[in-house]
């Protein structure tokens, strides 16, 4: 019971937070006035740039190019699911498919293992549901925003493996210290 009230307190706190925030009020400021509507175009213009045979994408990092050529409109997706489906194409999208579903998995296994274990309160379930929430929370931003090229995705899939290892080290009843190699220490 406390949990679950902590949570929707937490969740409301939050959403006041982005309520009352500047930036929040500015951004649905600029919705109304039609940028929701380029932000679907360029969702819609991805699929299109598919349509006309562009199966393998029309590269990465040319999506405002083709846009340019196919629509003559520049500007970039803001979109990241239109920037996927138009720079990389059918095979683009599935390995962004893989790669989530992949780190979603890993998160759902150590969240069930540290729990299994009784280790729900320690750093790297903590650590695991932030990284969790963090990527949930990018998928959603990803809906008007351009960042398929940002550190983002690779960090959180690097770190959800990097936890899952020493997740099943601690469990195993392995010291997390002896998996940490040390600055120019000589590996054997």
């Amino acid at each position: 019971k406390n949990r679950w009230r902590n949570g929707i307190i937490g969740g409301f706190l939050i959403l006041l937070l982005l309520v009352t925030s500047g930036d929040f009020l500015s951004t649905l400021g600029r919705i109304s006035f039609g940028a929701a509507e380029g932000r679907l175009q360029g969702f819609y213009h991805g699929v299109e740039m598919l349509m006309k045979g562009r199966i393998f994408g029309v590269g990465p990092g040319c999506y405002s190019f083709a846009r340019g050529y196919y629509f003559g409109y520049t500007l970039e997706a803001h979109n990241i699911y239109g920037e996927i489906i138009g720079d990389l194409g059918v095979p683009g999208a599935i390995a962004a498919c893989f790669l989530l579903w992949g780190v979603i998995k890993n998160n759902v296994e150590i969240l069930s293992k540290l729990k299994t274990a009784n280790n729900e309160r320690s750093f790297l379930y903590y650590t695991t549901m932030g990284i969790h929430i963090s990527l949930l929370v990018r998928l959603f931003i990803s809906l008007a925003s351009h960042g398929i090229y940002i550190f983002h995705w690779y960090f959180v899939a690097a770190m959800s493996i990097i936890i899952g290892k020493l997740t099943i080290n601690k469990i195993e009843g392995g010291e997390i210290s002896k998996m940490v190699v040390k600055p120019f220490e000589k590996i054997q």
